[in-house]
């Protein structure tokens, strides 16, 4: 019997263990033919191979199963991949999806926001302004209550005090806001016209008159009183004397000049026009010339005294008068001692200063005058008062009628007391602000407030400037302006930088107002006095120098309006009191002729200044800027300038 071995295929043996593989594998190979006979080892070889079969097929199946798990796990595992994939895609989608609505909510919201927003401002606004408006109702409402008011107070008070009528505030407008800045000041460019304007009329009064609440001009001028002689010099031979005392006369006269040249400047620059225009009326009322005793630190005290007792008390003014070194010695009170009278001093105080021409004195008065100022001297070193008491006359004295020992002070009050004083005082301010024929019912009504205010001046000023008769027909634009008025108001107007004050002083001077310097004691006589052929000529030449180097095109940029007659008016509103009358008005528009559009005045800047120079250099010359009212004119162009002349 031949031995059989049972081979296993190996590809299938991998799930089986090694120890059943062995045992299958020794049974096969230990079979003998002698074991042949023997039936029950080979049955149980072929159990144990049927059994490792079988557990081959179980391993074979378990990994099966196994691969078949592991296949099904990938198969999930790929399908889970598959689904996150899927998910995640969707997810992004939705995201996307999720965010496209969002922004579009969100700008939907914004839109909305920004609607209502807008629908909110657009109502705040409507309703800030109807609220604006009706403040401004309120405001314009209880502005007229109180103008209503103030102009019933007014009347009240002039009727109570006897003063001038007031002027009905609604017949207030820019002419009338311009004819007062200039009258009581030196005039102003259009803006300050329309500020003062807009303040009404009681106000700007006020703002005019209380001009001590405007900021004061520091340190306008230094004034040094003149040099002493030194000791030394009585051993100086003649000619040292002479260049000292020369030295010194130069220093005197070099002060003069520039106090002169300050003063102009002040007028030009101050924020108190009333100030210094009332200092201009004292200085020719209480006239002192420096050429008296060349004492230019005197006359700059002086000056200072006018300016600062301008609208106050005129008891103090004449009184500081009274007492003045400059006055003193111009009028010679320094050589009137007892038992040697100067009535110089004595006679201009009551005459000029005060009363009037035979107004309510005697000659006896006038000599009595003098001597209650015996002894009123000066110190000449430092420009100060001196009262030399042994030179003064002590005896009784009769003034107006009453007897005592009455030295200058008591003669300043016995002239406040005398009836004519109010009013020739009142009537001096009436002729310098208003005009020269004034009704001797509109001075005594003057009178009366400065009278029954005890002489403070600042009730009657606003009495004055508030009254018809100030803004009467007779009034605006009448006035014949001084070369003070006529230099200083164009500088003012036309805002005016880079002054040769200098040479302001020597044309004033040319035109018969030299400062510090009034031709006499009356001062000088104003009115059309300022004006003759020649003088006219010269006003009109020195105005034509004086806006040579105005930059008109300047001017009319800030305008931005080119046509000729908004050109003309403009100008000529800023310039006059009274329209202009048609002709002239069509005479300068014809000559200004069309303008460039405004985008080619830079590159014509200078074409165009010269044709605005001639029709300003006009207006400046006609009689509503410097006489009276309506006499023809004729242009006569030459290179540069209008020339005009009268017919």
């Amino acid at each position: 019997m031949k031995s059989t071995l049972t081979v296993f295929p190996s590809k299938n043996l991998r799930g089986m263990s090694a120890t059943v593989l062995g045992c299958a594998l020794g049974l096969s190979l230990c079979l003998s033919p002698h074991a042949q006979a023997d039936s029950s080892p080979l049955e149980a070889a072929r159990a144990a191979a049927e059994k490792a079969r079988q557990e081959q097929a179980a391993a074979e199946k378990a990994v099966a199963e196994v691969k078949a798990r592991a296949e099904a796990q990938a198969a999930e595992k790929a399908a889970a991949e598959k689904a996150l994939v899927e998910k995640t895609a969707a997810a992004s989608k939705a995201t996307e999806a999720l965010r496209a609505q969002e922004t579009f909510a969100a700008d939907k919201a914004v839109r909305s926001t920004k609607a209502a927003l807008a629908k909110a401002r657009k109502a705040a606004k409507e309703a800030t302004d109807a609220d604006k408006e009706a403040r401004e109702r309120d405001v314009t409402s209880a502005r007229e209550t109180v103008l209503r008011a103030t102009e019933r107070a007014a009347q009240a008070k002039a009727a109570v005090i006897g003063g001038l009528k007031p002027l009905a505030a609604s017949a207030w407008n820019y002419e009338k806001a311009r004819h007062l800045l200039f009258r009581a000041g030196f005039g102003g460019s259009p803006e300050e016209v329309s500020r003062l304007h807009r303040m009404g009329l009681f106000a700007a009064v006020d703002y005019l008159v209380d001009y001590h609440l405007q900021p004061e001009t520091a340190g306008w001028f230094d004034a040094f009183p003149h040099r002493r002689t030194a000791p030394y010099e009585h051993h100086l031979n003649a000619a040292q004397k002479a260049e000292l005392n020369q030295s010194r006369v130069s220093f005197r006269q070099n002060q003069h000049h520039r106090l002169r040249r300050a003063w102009l400047r002040r007028m030009a620059e101050t924020k108190r026009p009333l100030q210094e225009k009332l200092a201009l009326f004292w200085h020719g009322h209480f006239a002192c010339s420096f050429l008296a005793g060349e004492d230019s630190y005197a006359m700059w005290r002086q000056n200072e005294m006018f300016r600062h007792r301008a609208s106050e008390n005129f008891g103090a003014l004449l009184n500081g008068i009274a007492h003045d070194p400059a006055m003193i010695r111009y009028l010679d009170n320094h050589v009137n001692f007892k038992g040697s009278g100067n009535e110089n001093l004595g006679r201009e105080i009551l005459e000029l200063f005060s009363m009037g021409e035979g107004q309510g004195y005697t000659e006896k008065d006038l000599a009595e005058a003098a001597r209650a100022l015996t002894g009123y001297n000066f110190e000449y070193h430092n420009g100060q008062f001196k009262f030399v008491a042994s030179r003064h006359d002590t005896g009784e004295k009769t003034l107006f009628g009453q007897k005592g020992n009455f030295g200058g002070d008591e003669l300043v009050s016995l002239i406040l007391q005398q009836p004519a004083t109010s009013r020739y005082i009142t009537g001096k301010l009436f002729r310098f602000f208003v005009h020269d024929n004034p009704d001797k019912g509109a001075v005594e009504q003057m009178a009366h407030v400065l009278r029954s205010h005890q002489y403070e001046m600042k009730p009657m000023l606003r009495n004055l400037f508030r009254s018809e008769e100030f803004f009467s027909e007779r009034s605006m634009g009448t006035h014949i302006k001084s070369p003070v008025e006529l230099m200083i108001s164009a500088i003012r107007t036309l805002k005016l930088t880079n002054v040769d004050f200098a040479s302001i002083d020597g044309t004033v001077s040319n035109l018969g107002q030299r400062l510090l310097e009034p031709p006499n004691v009356a001062g000088w006589e104003g009115g059309r006095a300022w004006v003759d052929a020649s003088s006219l000529l010269q006003r009109y030449n020195v105005m034509a120098k004086l806006v040579a180097p105005v930059d008109l095109v300047a001017w009319l940029q800030e305008s931005g309006n080119a046509d000729p007659a908004v050109v003309v008016d403009s100008l000529a509103r800023a310039l006059l009191c009274v329209p202009l009358s048609k002709p002239k008005r069509q005479e300068l528009i014809a000559y200004l002729g069309p303008l460039p559009p405004p985008e080619q005045w830079a590159g014509k800047r200078n074409e165009i200044n010269t044709r605005l120079r001639a029709v300003l250099v006009a207006l400046v010359s006609l009689p509503e800027y410097q006489l009276a009212r309506n006499a023809p004119i004729r242009f006569q162009p030459s290179s540069e300038l209008a020339v005009i002349t009268r017919q």
